[in-house]
């Protein structure tokens, strides 16, 4: 508990995972084409990101994302565990087909500059898997 402590009351390691959270959502909305930060401009947490993938369903994407070493989860942490769009995501306005597509990714004091490189390899490549899938699937 000590060490936590310390930890938190030192902002200079705060504002270090807070510069990679944002290089990681800067670099992810470039990459990915309608990816969006849910409620970027709000008071949140330094360490913890949501980022809207519309019209991609969140469980999909976790499965790939899971089998190529990059760890998420789907909605907001008071849902886990359901398939039901996250009461909360639509509380704060997001439309259902955005809110089944919104990932959560939280970094730690251990979370380094090649892990953020190596998510932004990945997702990218997850996400653009799936919309081809969901291309075929409708024609």
């Amino acid at each position: 508990v000590t060490i936590a402590h310390e930890w938190i009351e030192n902002a200079n390691d705060a504002a270090r995972i807070a510069a990679l959270r944002d290089r990681f959502e800067n670099e992810l909305t470039r990459l990915v084409p309608g990816a969006r930060i849910n409620a970027h401009h709000s008071p949140r947490l330094f360490n913890t990101t949501s980022i809207a993938f519309p019209g991609l369903e969140a469980e999909a994407l976790l499965l790939l994302l899971s089998e190529r070493a990059v760890c998420a989860s789907a909605g907001a942490a008071c849902s886990s565990g359901s398939l039901d769009p996250s009461p909360v995501l639509l509380a704060m306005g997001l439309e259902e087909p955005v809110a089944h597509g919104t990932l959560r990714f939280s970094l730690s004091r251990h979370t380094t500059e090649a892990e953020i490189e190596h998510a932004l390899g990945v997702i990218p490549l997850c996400v653009t898997r799936l919309r081809g899938s969901a291309t075929s699937v409708r024609a």
